[in-house]
């Protein structure tokens, strides 16, 4: 997929040290109107056509973007590599008087070019800190007589004709300070980037963004008093991105240094949610803006993977007026199920040193998410959106589309069992019970004629993908249609139509052989995951991450015309009551008998699978009566199977289990 537009370098070298903060005094207006029940969600926006020359590569599944060109600093081609450096050093105080401040005058045809023909010994901006609730004084450095340093401290890129920086200086409030030196009119240092954190009172991570204040002012607008949502015709629905400079530091205001920077480009994300106030957007790391790729290790519940070519800022979606925590507690729980989702974090996000509250900084679903979580390459990834009837692929492969039309037009009960075989070589089918019993338990109404992603490479089988779960579990909003009376098997019938994802299960649940898979595997996914143990485990582990006093903040700076949830007790009730819930509309949906239990044992070095899955050893659980089972007894390397306690040597085996059965399986 591509898109017309030429990629703007200028941060390709940025040395970039500090931290954008909060700006109690810039706060845009609130206002009063209030989000209405959404109908069901349509798709990601129209495209605006690009109006530039040259083409970029867009490789994930989102609309394609026009890159962003500021007047101001087209033309600039900052080099990748560079030994200038100049100096600029920074000193701390506890009162001083900013008397001198910087405005940006920008012009609207300046083009300069790089030269690079004098040498600077020492660092530009160099501080030995970044965050202080201390003013802080900036002192000219040494420059040549014949070199001028041109700053900004609005986002934006100097130019010659921004204003020169000729004495010493002071910072008392959140602050950003860009500058470039010139000799005449020739820019012959980098962009040099500095934000500054005037206060010590973030006790979360915090993510930097400076950029072009275009980007804020004219794309990044609330305008709920004069449009009503979803508003498509506002800039913030153009696929547009700008370049960006982001710094992560994860001891929020204790930090002594930042543990990443990059540049970056940035861009609206999400659907309806991107009419609220706050926006979410979506950070990609492209080769022409740095190294297309950020090493760092994002998220704690995976810290072994640590490169990353894109990531979510996200407002919470749909949950935004409720809570902070809802759809990131809900995908938490998935940790261990082999079913993927976006792995999360909460962070306090600052723009061009304003604060912009609390964001969810999650995985994006692309073919990256896939490089990260498989370490396949993502070029012969191919992923794959599945909403309504319509079917896009990244790569523009025909071959999911193919699939669901094969669904669409045959029969997969016990008398065609030959073109239930054809689906096993191309699903996932136990990643695909697994995925069903999860949407299906989180209640989530807003799927599956919506939010289906899946994927696959080569040499694997179609795999599906937990996404925006906003409306799932607590939430009190329902998709027009929805009946909060009706089971999420009803729901899975009533918005089904040709070529819908809602086929696939539909004509699989016909099939004994998946009935028996899903109906088995839902029963473990219950016992030991989707359960209120761990939703509640989740929440806390969410809460957690919370400052009460930054919640104070958002809450402040992004008013909420609706009841807003803290500590995640209604999460917390919702699930107890699932727990009741879903067993019940699994035993009405199939006309099961009363729940049993059943005991599975080892006895040497290997583990008992059931219907493929493993379970703990010495493992007791409940099930749903009157379903036959797959038991396969796994041994460890090195060692082979014996038998089964009862004599029996096959394996697998089918069991027809009653109550209080006990399978133990002996290794050697």
């Amino acid at each position: 997929m591509k898109t017309t537009g030429r990629i703007f370098c200028a941060h390709s070298v940025i040395l970039c040290l500090g931290l954008l903060a909060a700006c109690s005094n810039s706060l845009p207006e609130f206002y009063d109107s209030e989000s209405e029940i959404l109908d069901i969600l349509y798709g990601d926006g129209y495209t605006e056509e690009a109006t530039t020359t040259g083409e970029m590569n867009l490789d994930d599944l989102d609309s394609n973007h026009q890159t962003y060109f500021s007047s101001t600093t087209e033309g600039i081609n900052t080099p990748t590599k560079s030994s200038t450096k100049l100096t600029l050093s920074i000193d701390s105080s506890q009162s001083i008087d900013s008397t001198q401040s910087i405005a940006s005058t920008q012009s609207t045809d300046s083009t300069p070019s790089i030269k690079q023909e004098k040498k600077y010994d020492t660092d530009f901006f160099k501080t030995s800190t970044h965050i202080s609730p201390k003013a802080a004084t900036i002192h000219l450095p040494s420059l040549d007589s014949v070199t001028h340093l041109h700053c900004t401290n609005d986002g934006t890129i100097p130019t010659i004709d921004s204003p020169i920086f000729q004495e010493d200086f002071s910072i008392e409030e959140n602050s950003i300070i860009r500058c470039i030196g010139f000799q005449d009119s020739t820019p012959v240092t980098p962009t040099a980037t500095h934000t500054f954190l005037i206060e010590n009172a973030v006790k979360m991570p915090i993510v930097s963004i400076t950029v072009d204040p275009v980007f804020l002012n004219e794309y990044y607008i609330d305008n709920k008093s004069t449009c009503k949502k979803p508003c498509k015709t506002a800039p913030y629905w153009e696929d547009i991105e700008f370049p960006v400079h982001v710094e992560y530091f994860s001891n929020g205001s204790q930090s002594t240094e930042k543990d990443f920077e990059i540049d970056a480009g940035i861009s609206f994300a999400g659907n309806y949610s991107r009419s609220e106030e706050k926006k979410p957007v979506k950070i990609t790391m492209r080769k022409e803006y740095q190294e297309g790729k950020l090493i760092y290790p994002l998220f704690d519940t995976r810290p072994q993977v640590n490169k990353f070519k894109s990531f979510l800022l996200r407002n919470n979606g749909t949950r935004f007026l409720r809570d902070f925590y809802g759809d990131a507690a809900a995908t938490r729980i998935l940790e261990g199920t082999g079913i993927d989702y976006q792995r999360s974090k909460l962070v306090v996000v600052f723009y061009n040193g304003i604060y912009y509250g609390i964001h969810d900084l999650r995985e994006k679903i692309n073919k990256h998410f896939i490089e990260t979580n498989y370490g396949i390459d993502d070029d012969i990834v191919t992923v794959v959106k599945h909403y309504g009837s319509d079917i896009t692929a990244n790569d523009e492969s025909p071959d999911y589309y193919d699939m669901a039309q094969f669904i669409s037009t045959h029969n997969f009960d016990e008398n065609n069992p030959d073109n239930y075989a054809k689906i096993e070589l191309q699903i996932d089918m136990n990643n695909f019970a697994d995925y069903m019993a999860y949407e299906i338990y989180a209640q989530n109404d807003d799927w599956p004629q919506n939010n289906v992603r899946a994927w696959k490479a080569p040499n694997t089988l179609w795999k599906f993908i937990a996404f925006d779960i906003d409306y799932g579990f607590d939430n009190e909003k329902f998709i027009y249609g929805f009946d909060e009376t009706e089971t999420m098997f009803e729901w899975i019938r009533k918005t089904n139509s040709a070529m819908r994802f809602n086929e696939f299960f539909i004509a699989f649940i016909k099939n004994p052989k998946f009935k028996q898979k899903f109906l088995n595997r839902s029963a473990i996914l219950f016992n030991l995951f989707f359960n209120s143990t761990n939703v509640e485990k989740a929440v806390d582990q969410i809460v957690s991450q919370l400052d009460p006093a930054e919640m104070d903040r958002d809450l402040n700076r992004f008013r909420r015309h609706h009841a807003f949830f803290r500590d995640g007790e209604t999460m917390k009730t919702w699930a107890k009551q699932r727990d009741i819930d879903i067993w019940e509309e699994y035993r009405k949906e199939f006309e099961l008998p009363e729940n049993i239990t059943l005991t599975f044992k080892s006895k040497g070095h290997g583990k008992i699978l059931i219907e493929d899955r493993s379970v703990p050893e010495n493992y007791t659980g409940k099930f749903f009566g009157g379903v036959n089972m797959v038991l396969t007894a796994e041994p460890d390397a090195g060692f082979i199977f014996d038998s089964w306690e009862d004599g029996s040597r096959e394996n697998p085996r089918i069991i027809s289990p009653t109550d209080n059965a006990v399978y133990t399986a002996t290794f050697r």
